[in-house]
Parts: structure tokens; sequence; C-alpha cells
């Protein structure tokens, strides 16, 4: 039997919001917490808290990497792992607040565990959290992998009380929607309520493993269900379900399903259709001021039907710095008069070098601009 393909990839860390030398933040508004945000350092935990971020943990003045990051079982898309660790992000703060923990990448599931545990069951592996594949090349044979890989983050106690004690896990399955025997073979749809069902199974083996460790018996674990798009999807996958496991319990609760849905706006159909004018509306009037513009994609996460953060990306044929400047500036002027003021709203301009700049609104603040 062929072995599945481990991918790793190159992502960045969303928490690790750091600014090269070369860029320049320029504040939109007089708000004292907008103005401050890209001159406060990470190790602040009090200013991340209060902007809704976690402090990260950094160990002999270092910041600590996950060695199995990006570790996949076949391919995905950027959207969808963008949507995961965004994602993940998101919903751990509302079941764990900012101001009590600090985040550390994961360090729980090593390389070696991770790899394995993607891997088939086989004689040979005998950790493998994935069903066997068949290589008799009949569909009837073929089962897909639903587990594309885990994405873990711990938490840590705030600096001033127990900072190098582990406090909770968070682990999200990221379940495959499609899946083939070999990369010549016919793609295998995965539906998202077999997915869920496979999920919360694999879920289970996971916390029997962790909860028979020493280290982890008495630790609270978070964990999500992430449902991966097809891999020509722009907008990308979304969590579909979680649950909290208590300290010393080895069984789960309820699991809450989660109505959350992101996409393309122009390709997917929206489940607001006024949402999808709107953004229409801002394309036609940024386009009508600046007609030598590539193009401008959005995408929209949806929360229980409801829009709740939008990412407009424009395509800029140049890199200039006063042109960057005023497109920004004509941007952020529209989305303002565009958008609900309590939209939570992510701008990028990409040019010919990639990211030139950047500005961000939380709903009912101001925008914040960063210019690379």
């Amino acid at each position: 039997m062929k072995a599945p393909r481990l991918l790793k990839s190159s992502l960045l860390m969303a928490t690790v919001l750091l600014l090269s030398a070369g860029c320049q933040t320029l504040p939109e508004s007089t708000n004292d917490q907008s103005n401050s945000e890209a001159a406060t350092t990470k190790t602040d935990t009090t200013a991340a808290a209060q902007r809704g971020y976690y402090s990260p943990v950094i160990k002999d003045d270092r910041y600590a990497l996950n060695d199995a990051r990006g570790l996949s079982v076949g391919n995905t898309s950027q959207a969808n792992r963008e949507n995961t660790e965004r994602s993940t992000y998101r919903m751990l703060t509302e079941s764990f607040p900012p101001d009590d923990y600090q985040l550390k990448e994961g360090a729980v599931i090593s390389k070696d565990q991770l790899s394995k545990w993607l891997g088939a069951k086989t004689k040979d592996n005998s950790e493998g959290l994935n069903p066997e594949k068949s290589d008799s090349g009949k569909a009837n044979d073929f089962e897909p992998h639903y587990l594309n890989t885990i994405f873990e983050y711990d938490l840590m106690g705030n600096k001033q009380e127990n900072s190098d004690k582990l406090q909770a896990i968070s682990l999200t399955l990221v379940l495959n929607s499609e899946d083939q025997a070999t990369s010549d073979s016919k793609m295998v749809t995965i539906d998202q309520k077999t997915a869920i069902k496979q999920g919360k199974s694999i879920a289970q083996e996971i916390l029997n493993r962790l909860r028979q460790q020493k280290d982890y018996q008495e630790i609270p674990i978070q964990f999500y269900l992430f449902y991966n798009a097809p891999s020509d999807n722009l907008a990308g996958g979304s969590i579909v379900s979680s649950t909290q496991v208590s300290p010393d319990s080895s069984s789960f609760g309820d699991w809450e399903d989660n109505n959350a849905q992101h996409i393309a706006f122009g390709v997917d159909k929206a489940p607001n259709q006024e949402d999808t004018t709107k953004f229409d509306r801002y394309r036609q009037s940024v386009v009508t001021l600046f007609p030598e513009l590539s193009g401008i994609s959005g995408v929209g996460l949806y929360q229980d039907s409801k829009l709740s953060q939008l990412t407009l990306t424009i395509h800029t044929p140049f890199d200039g710095y006063s042109e960057t400047v005023a497109l920004m500036e004509q941007a952020i002027a529209q989305a303002n008069s565009t958008f609900d003021k309590n939209l939570n709203i992510n701008i990028k301009i990409q040019g010919p070098s990639g990211n030139t700049a950047s500005a961000q609104r939380t709903s009912g603040n101001d925008f914040s601009m960063t210019i690379f």
C-alpha cells in the first residue's frame, strides 16, 4: 500500500503580528487604542488582551515555533489554512479570555507523533487515525482519509501567575471534503455530515490517548471540527462543531454546532443578497477612482447567516508609496460609507512585490492603516 503523502506548508503565525522595520503605521483616528496598536510590544499582556489578542509565550528571548505545524495528508488550499488558524484563534478567545492566558504554539503533539496519527491505521502504524486505502482501484473498496491535519494551540498561565504551567489545550481537527485513492484516480466527495461523524470518533480516540498521559489528565481540552472546502474554493472552509472536555474527564458532553460559512463574493451565493450588492457597489466605487487596478476580491464570514467579517483584497499593478497611500485612504473611505459600522473589516493591497498595505477595523471602531 502506498503511504499518504505528508506535506509541510510554510504558514505564517497569525498571532505574531510583528511588523517589519520597513513598515509605517498610519492611524486613521485619534482613538488611543487604535493609534498605539502597532507600537505596542507583544510581551505587553494587558495591551494585547485589550485588543482581543493573547500575549505569546516568549522564553529565553525567543518565540517557539511548532515543528509539526503545516503537516497534512494531501493538498489543501491556502484559504483553508488561513481560515483554520483565524477561526480557531477567534473562537478560542470566546472560551478562554486573552487576559487570563498566554498563547503558545502546539507542543503536546510532536511532529513524529502527528505524522503517525495522520497516516492510515495499518500493521506497521497502529497509531494511524485514518482508514487504510485499498490498492484495488475499485470504487467500492476505497475509504477516504477523513483527517487532513490537527492544528494545536496551547494556553499557558498569564505572566502574573503560572506563566510556565499548561492551562488548556486547543485541538482543531481539519476534515477533508474530498479525497482520492491515487493522484490519477477520481476525486471522491465527503459530505459534511459524514465528515463530522468521523471527526467526533477521531476526537474521542485522541482524547483517550492524551488522558493516558499523566501530564494531560487534568487539563481542559477544547476540540474544534473544521470542514475543509474543496481545493478550488476561493473562500475556504469553516469550523462546524466544537466541544470542551473538562479536567479529569475522558468523555465528551454535547457538541455545539457552529453555523459558520465563508463565501467569495461574485463566486458564491451569499446568504444575504444585500451584502453582495454592497460589495459590488464598493468594488465599482474604488475601481472608478483607480481604473488601472487588477481587481478586487472579497470574502465574507457569516455567523448564523449574518455577515460578521469581511476581507477585501485589492490587486494593483503599482508599488509606489504615494499611490499606495492614496489607494488605501480611498479604500477605507469607501468602506466606511458602504458597509455597516459594526462590521469587522480587513483590507489588503497586493502589488507586484506582494502585500504593500493593510487596514483593519473592528466593530464600532475606526480603521488603523499600515503601509509596508
